[in-house]
């Protein structure tokens, strides 16, 4: 289900105990564009955004590493100017120090003795001397706290993995048994272990955590993944995925005060995160249920508007897209861009910083907005657009098979991972050849369910014949090609299939030429001639909607 490459070597995390320096980390390809990807993947206006941001954030972290989300403006000097609004609530300490890190952690320069190093450094020391023999960070009295676990197990997974500190693996280690021991069997988690139905935010975090630490070569419970797609499936209803208990429903809200202030109809958090954690945990753009959920999301896009701020919402939906791609996340990617840079304070104490006048900046405040506002500005950046990433690492023993995955070369992809099922591998090599039938499995699966689909053509005919071609050819020779080249060839038999294939044709070498000529008038002519030669098909019904759309 999940590419990864397992990092072995160990860096040194100077001031913190049982740190032992080795060669550099192997990063895994989720990850690689973070370290020159500012540079190639966003502008100059954006980068520069981010740098403020984090600049921000550094100067206002506490000696000791965190980050106040209600006490942080204790740290400016009111000689120089006003001191920044936009406390929110010390319970989530843990939380929004987590969400600093991963900030940091995003741009890829923690090098040592850079300025994100020494930050970094503290904010994972003040995390580690936080967590408990149990593997909690902080207070697990105070409701809502498996959140704040959720999102520091990312930051110290991620930060064990880039940079292979001894101390951050054991602290992550520790952390997802905490996750494990809290699911109780349920299908997601809930912000608390007992008592509470599981609910798409929290889980979607969890989710995170999970799948990072699978990547970097953790022991995590692979079943989980599949648990929290049933779940997010069971609470989608017609593309939209509700918070908790009711399929389809609207995000959460606290109060009916804050629901009027923020209306639940302006954002789409669930689906957006659902829509994330699906990406996360191997379901691909092809997918209905995908493309369903993002057709809600992206018709809820970003907007300047006070009722429409939810960086929550904006953080989730904008990595979502990016992992979608197409048209659709260069339009959302626009839109949020231009929103962040215009809402970015540039005076004062507050410059490089977003302001807590959002969904949950009573809660968060001022460092949780800045933190999610530099997270959305990286996505560009921060994860490689997962469909890209073969299954296998790209080196050493795993050369051939790469090599083949990247052509599309299934049936030797396979041949390879059964020879080096054979073969005498050390344990690291064995560990990735286990990662890698893993995604040959979920990679043939997918290839399994879309023939399925196609079977009987689809809304698109052409698209359905295009894409069991490429299957039929990148699984030649296995049982998958097979069947996919079986359906292509009933197509060509079926003569009622045969006929919509013949009318999709036309219709696509109409509006071809129209995409051309721009001649409306002779777009007119040939709508009419397929909508009357073409009655009962598909093409013929669609050249009818398109003469109607021309009125």
């Amino acid at each position: 289900m999940h590419k990864l490459a397992l990092l072995i070597c160990v860096l040194s995390a100077p001031g913190l105990p049982d740190a032992i320096a080795q060669d550099a980390p192997i990063v895994p390809p989720r990850y690689r564009d973070r370290f020159d990807g500012r540079t190639r993947l966003v502008g100059k206006e954006v980068g520069a955004a981010i740098s403020r941001g984090l600049d921000w954030l550094r100067s206002h972290q506490e000696p000791d590493g965190r980050w106040d989300p209600k006490l942080f403006m204790r740290l400016e000097d009111e000689k120089s100017g006003p001191r920044c609004d936009g406390a929110g609530r010390v319970r989530y300490v843990v939380a929004v120090t987590g969400l600093a890190v991963l900030a940091l952690l995003g741009d890829g320069l923690h090098e040592p003795g850079s300025a994100h190093a020494s930050a970094i450094e503290n904010g994972m020391a003040w995390l580690l001397r936080r967590q408990g023999p149990n593997g909690a960070f902080g207070d697990t009295k105070h409701p809502e706290y498996i959140y704040s676990q959720a999102i520091a197990t990312l930051a110290v997974v991620e930060a064990a993995g880039l940079l292979e500190n001894k101390a951050y693996r054991a602290s992550a280690n520790k952390a997802l048994a905490f996750l494990e021991a809290h699911r109780n069997g349920k299908p997601g988690w809930a912000y608390e272990p007992t008592g509470v139905a599981p609910d798409v935010s929290v889980t979607s975090w969890c989710a995170t955590a999970y799948s990072a630490a699978f990547e970097f070569g953790f022991d995590v419970d692979v079943k989980a993944f599949e648990s929290v797609l049933a779940f997010v499936d069971g609470l989608t209803e017609g593309g939209r995925v509700g918070y908790s208990q009711h399929p389809g429903g609207r995000p959460a809200r606290m109060t009916p005060e804050h629901d009027a202030k923020f209306p639940r109809k302006r954002s789409e958090g669930p689906t957006a995160a659902a829509l994330m954690t699906r990406f996360w945990l191997g379901q691909s753009v092809r997918d209905q249920v995908v493309r369903d959920n993002a057709g809600i999301v992206y018709a809820t896009r970003p907007s300047i508007e006070p009722s429409a701020r939810d960086f929550y919402y904006w953080y989730y939906a904008t990595y979502a897209m990016f992992q979608y791609g197409g048209q659709g996340w260069r339009n959302w990617r626009k839109e949020i861009e231009s929103v962040l840079l215009e809402l970015q304070n540039s005076d004062g104490h507050a410059s490089g910083s977003w302001d807590a006048n959002c969904c949950w900046g009573s809660q968060g405040g001022r460092v949780y907005a800045t933190a999610l506002g530099v997270l959305t500005l990286q996505a560009p950046y921060r994860l490689v657009r997962f469909s890209a990433i073969p299954g296998v690492p790209d080196g050493g023993t795993f050369d051939r098979c790469y090599a083949a995955w990247t052509k599309s070369r299934f049936r030797k992809v396979k041949g390879e991972l059964d020879r080096l099922a054979k073969a005498k591998l050390d344990d690291r090599d064995r560990l990735l050849l286990a990662r890698g039938v893993k995604a040959f499995e979920a990679a043939s699966a997918r290839a399994d369910r879309d023939v399925g689909q196609l079977r009987r053509g689809g809304d698109d005919i052409l698209a359905a014949q295009v894409r069991l071609g490429e299957i039929a050819d990148q699984w030649a020779g296995l049982e998958i090609g097979k069947r996919a080249a079986k359906v292509l060839r009933s197509f060509k038999s079926d003569a009622k299939l045969r006929r919509e294939i013949q009318a999709a044709k036309k219709l696509e070498k109409a509006r071809a030429r129209f995409a051309k000529t721009k001649d409306v008038l002779r777009y007119r002519i040939d709508l009419r001639a397929i909508a009357k030669s073409q009655q009962g098909t598909r093409a013929g019904m669609l050249a009818k909607d398109l003469l109607d759309e021309l009125k």
